[in-house]
């Protein structure tokens, strides 16, 4: 696994040490193709800089997920960074949802980037779009704004190793009202594999936290691309 892209989030993380307790609840839900649906409530913790961090695990005897966010509600933006391990011996799709609540909305067209890095491992293992649907979503106020890796995405490792992928987009979002951002991961995932998925969503401009965060990702992550 590629480590290093976790660790620069756990880092941006470790280094805003001063936190407070914050009231923002987020919601966590994953559901598979074998039948298993979840969902969970998760309580920010408010950081210095107006941002919020959110964290969450599910562990099955058949999988395992665990999801890191940081998110503005002032202004529709997030950093994630979500992992998950088939330990099935069957190929399984995951729906994988995280949704924070979005405060002061503003009556403009925003402008937005987005991107999704995948960094997958195992043994001859396999990730891909289900059909005629994009790994990456990301939706504002109800609006399905960004959607990065579409059908037939494919990402593939060869015996015994890693393989990674890098998706990005940008375009403009109208934010009149509406209550929350969510971001959804949905794909296909082989036996005996684990992915992790580094993404980020930001309008311009970003909050200053947000935008050191989400930067040092997308940096990393286009120097290794």
């Amino acid at each position: 696994m590629n480590t290093r892209l976790h660790t620069t989030l756990a880092l941006a993380i470790l280094g805003v040490t001063s936190v407070a307790q914050g009231g923002l609840v987020g919601t966590f839900d994953v559901a598979t193709s074998n039948g298993y649906n979840e969902s969970m409530s998760l309580t920010g913790v408010a950081l210095p800089d107006g941002t919020y961090l959110w964290s969450g695990q599910i562990t099955q005897n058949d999988f395992t997920t665990s999801g890191t966010f940081i998110g503005s509600p002032d202004a529709p933006g997030i950093a994630s960074v979500v992992q998950v391990v088939n330990g099935s011996d069957d190929a399984m799709a995951f729906t994988i949802d995280f949704t924070m609540p979005l405060t002061n909305p503003v009556a403009e067209n925003l402008a937005w980037e987005s991107s999704v890095y995948a960094s997958l491992t195992g043994l001859d293992v396999s990730l891909s779009a289900l059909i005629a649907d994009s790994i990456w979503h990301v939706d504002v106020a109800g609006e399905d704004t960004a959607a990065l890796m579409p059908y037939p995405f494919e990402l593939v490792v060869d015996g015994h190793g890693a393989n990674t992928a890098y998706d990005e987009g940008s375009g403009v979002v109208s934010w009149a009202d509406g209550e929350d951002l969510s971001i959804r991961l949905s794909f296909e995932l082989s036996p005996g594999a684990t992915v992790m998925f580094n993404g980020g969503f930001t309008t311009i401009p970003a909050p200053a936290g947000l935008a050191i965060v989400s930067g040092m990702l997308w940096m990393r992550r286009k120097r290794r691309h």
